[in-house]
């Protein structure tokens, strides 16, 4: 009877011992689910991260927060319900997470679609190029041999052109392959998660509802700073207006104050051409004046008596002169006269 009963508890010890395993295993999952979830919490906040060792140790036991003083009461843990939430917000999250990888992969495929239609397009247009330049190179190959190895060289550049078009392609085909299995990768990781969704854990309930507390009012002061900065910002943005309100006003003060300057400088330099104009009349006429004075210092006046005698003298000869052209003013009736006499006669 000894001997049908040892093998029967060794059976029996290996079928706890797997189980255990087991259940160590899905609370090894579910702790780092709700660790991520913790850390999620906590990525609102530098100094609730303080708090993460504390969750972190004993992972993986069923009693990691019942190690406390005898004195304390035991810890409340959550319901199924309250646990369900925390899987659905998990999955929420990863969900949400896939589906901005699913559009940057997206986004990122058809980016490369496009550049390697493009780099395929120019590929063909490069090789009809080519063939074209073959052509013309096989005319003109008879012609010199300078020629020809200029030729070679340039189709050999072409040569290394199209050779890195054919890489780069190759390596943005390589790029999607690594994007997709990544994209397996996480979907797989999507379906472990809503697997593990309905699995049991346990987590104290006190200090998430601490954590969610302290997160709160660290979000409200970060709320309160970004509003104040806002405002800082307006405030900002308004002297900024003002001052480039003022800096338009001082602008077009100094496009006038230009353009005042540039009207009074030529009439400046107008003034100048007349003051040197001025300058050159006033020179000539010191000249003339130097000149009159010396001729009036040279000057005499006569006698009277030579005056009064070059007067009369004048006179006279004004008197003789009037005579002599009434004579001949008579002279030229008469012979006018003497003309029309014959004449009528």
């Amino acid at each position: 009877m000894a001997e049908s009963k040892e093998p029967v508890s060794k059976a029996a010890l290996k079928q706890q011992v797997e189980e255990l395993r087991h259940s160590n295993a899905v609370l090894q999952t579910e702790n780092e689910m709700f660790e991520s979830f913790l850390n999620r919490l906590d990525s609102l906040s530098l100094d609730s991260q303080l708090a993460l060792p504390q969750m972190k140790k004993g992972a993986g036991q069923r009693g990691r927060f019942e190690r406390r003083r005898p004195s304390q009461k035991p810890p409340k843990l959550l319901d199924q319900e309250q646990k369900y939430c925390i899987a659905m917000c998990e999955l929420e999250e990863t969900r949400k997470e896939m589906e901005q990888y699913r559009i940057s992969l997206a986004r990122n495929a058809e980016y490369y679609k496009a550049a390697i239609e493009d780099s395929e397009m120019r590929l063909a247009e490069i090789k009809r190029e080519r063939h074209h330049f073959e052509e013309f190179v096989d005319k003109i190959r008879q012609t010199t041999w300078v020629r020809e190895q200029r030729a070679q060289k340039v189709i050999g550049y072409i040569e290394r052109k199209i050779k890195a078009k054919e890489a780069l392609t190759e390596r943005m085909h390589r790029r999607n392959k690594f994007l997709q299995m990544q994209n397996l990768k996480q979907q797989r990781m999507v379906n472990q998660k809503e697997q593990m969704q309905e699995t049991p854990s346990w987590v104290d309930l006190e200090h998430l509802t601490q954590m969610n507390t302290q997160c709160q009012k660290r979000l409200q002061k970060f709320q309160e700073q970004l509003l104040s900065q806002r405002m800082l910002v307006r405030k900002s943005r308004q002297s900024l207006n003002v001052y480039k309100e003022r800096l338009k006003k001082e602008m077009q003060e100094s496009e006038s104050l230009s353009r005042k300057i540039a009207s009074h400088e030529e009439r400046l330099s107008k003034i100048r051409e007349k003051q040197q104009k001025v300058e050159k009349e006033r020179v000539q006429a010191e000249a003339l004046n130097k000149k009159l004075k010396a001729q009036l210092a040279n000057f005499r006046v006569p006698d009277v008596m030579k005056y009064v005698e070059a007067k009369a003298t004048n006179d006279r000869l004004r008197q003789t002169v009037k005579s002599l052209e009434r004579k001949a003013r008579v002279a030229e009736m008469t012979l006018k006269t003497k003309k029309k006499s014959p004449e009528e006669s």
